[in-house]
């Protein structure tokens, strides 16, 4: 019986210093994840974009006419999307 209870004893242990091994993992790791995103939102740019679908500093010219087309985002029957220039109305 005191084996049992010496080894009862023993599993509880082992099974609280691993949980506790495996929560400090995890806090290291979301520390260092923290770090990667704080350093990859540094190095993004933003790119701006006008409604006209333009970019910043297009200047439009007299005579340029409208497209003929559109391009317009389509499904089919089973739910599958595609991309498809249609002509204007």
């Amino acid at each position: 019986m005191k084996t049992l209870m010496k080894l009862s004893l023993a599993a509880a242990l082992l099974a609280t210093l691993g949980t506790g091994a495996a929560l400090a993992d995890d806090q290291q790791l979301r520390n260092r994840l923290e770090l990667q995103r704080a350093q990859t939102a540094k190095n993004q740019t933003t790119i701006g974009v006008l409604a006209g679908g333009h970019g910043v500093g297009y200047q439009h010219k007299r005579g340029e006419r409208r497209s003929e087309t559109r391009f317009e985002l389509r499904s089919n029957a089973h739910g599958q999307q595609f991309g498809v220039f249609a002509p204007v109305k």
